[in-house]
């Protein structure tokens, strides 16, 4: 006979919801962070690298949440004792992500140097003045920086 998942305490159930909607909070909030930093890439190597970087972020939060989903499943025949094991996964493939981001560098920036590149940085119009893109980048980096800190302090 299968039995229904072990239920959390109280006091770990809030906290468990808490971190989910959390986790949600900062999908919103990385994923705006990309869409900026994306926008502001232009050839600059260090803001292609930190987008890399921004949109590789993401797969925490979604490992996350889909581990919280699937530990909560109904144990079965085959994993009689349940799903609990989900969360250790999550990890794997959040660290996986990171390495992920660490090739990245190393792969662009040692063909860069090999390829003797040296992108230049451009120019745009913003409301009908031409500014330097480093302006724009300076500011999507403020904004990289700000939401994250401001989300692990709420973590």
């Amino acid at each position: 006979m299968l039995r229904r998942p072990f239920p959390w305490p109280g006091d770990k159930a809030r906290l468990r919801r808490r971190a989910v909607q959390l986790e949600w909070l900062t999908l919103v909030a990385l994923s705006s962070i990309a869409v900026v930093m994306y926008l502001t890439m232009g050839n600059s190597q260090s803001m292609k690298t930190a987008w890399i970087e921004d949109v590789l972020s993401l797969v925490p939060p979604v490992a996350f949440l889909v581990a919280t989903r699937i530990e909560r499943m109904a144990p079965t025949r085959l994993f009689p004792w349940g799903f609990l094991r989900a969360g250790s996964v999550a990890y794997l493939v959040s660290a996986t992500a990171l390495a992920g981001v660490a090739a990245f560098l190393i792969f662009e920036s040692t063909s860069a140097l090999l390829a003797a590149e040296h992108p230049t940085i451009g120019a745009v119009d913003l409301f009908g003045e031409t500014v330097r893109l480093g302006w724009p980048m300076i500011a999507a980096l403020l904004y990289s920086v700000v939401l994250p800190v401001v989300l692990g302090r709420l973590k």
